[in-house]
C-alpha cells in the first residue's frame, strides 16, 4: 500500500520484501522515489494474472516464460502486456517503456529492460531482470 502525500511525492512505502528493524521493531520503509517505483514495477511483472483475488487482471506473469526458450514473439507480446499495466498504475510513474534485450551477461538469454520517469523529473530510470524476478540493473 502508498503512503502518498496530498502532491505527486512519496513519502513513504513499506519495503519489499517485509523487513522489521531489529533494533527499533519498525517496519522498514522506503522514501527514495525510484525505489518504490522499481518495487511496483517487479510486483506487475511477477504477478501470474489471476493471482490476486480481488484483482484478477494484474500482474502479467513475466516468470511463467522462465522455461519458454527463446521465443522472442512471446517475450515481446509479455513485455507489451507489462507496458499497458504498467502505464495504468497509480500514476507514480509516466512514461513506461519495456523491452527485451539480450542479456548482458548470460549470452543467449534475454532479460526485462522497463525505462520510467517519475512525475515531471527528466531523468529516465532503468530497471533490467530477469525471468526469475532478479533485479540485473538499475539506474
Amino acid at each position: 500500500m502508498s503512503m502518498l502525500t496530498s502532491g505527486p511525492n512519496p513519502v513513504s512505502e513499506i519495503q519489499a520484501p517485509f523487513m522489521i528493524d531489529p533494533s527499533t521493531g519498525q517496519v522498514n520503509a522506503m522514501s527514495d522515489p525510484v525505489q518504490i517505483a522499481i518495487q511496483h514495477i517487479m510486483a506487475i511483472c511477477f504477478t501470474d494474472p489471476g493471482e490476486r483475488l480481488m484483482n484478477p487482471d494484474y500482474g502479467v506473469g513475466i516468470s511463467s516464460l522462465l522455461f519458454e526458450g527463446d521465443d522472442m514473439m512471446e517475450f515481446q507480446s509479455v513485455a507489451m502486456a507489462a507496458q499497458q499495466q504498467l502505464q495504468q498504475t497509480d500514476g507514480l510513474y509516466y512514461d513506461v517503456q519495456v523491452t527485451v534485450t539480450p542479456s548482458p551477461s548470460n549470452p543467449g538469454t534475454y532479460v526485462f529492460q522497463v525505462s520510467f520517469q517519475i512525475y515531471s523529473d527528466p531523468q529516465v530510470h532503468y530497471a533490467i531482470f530477469d525471468f526469475q524476478g532478479n533485479l540485473i540493473g538499475e539506474s
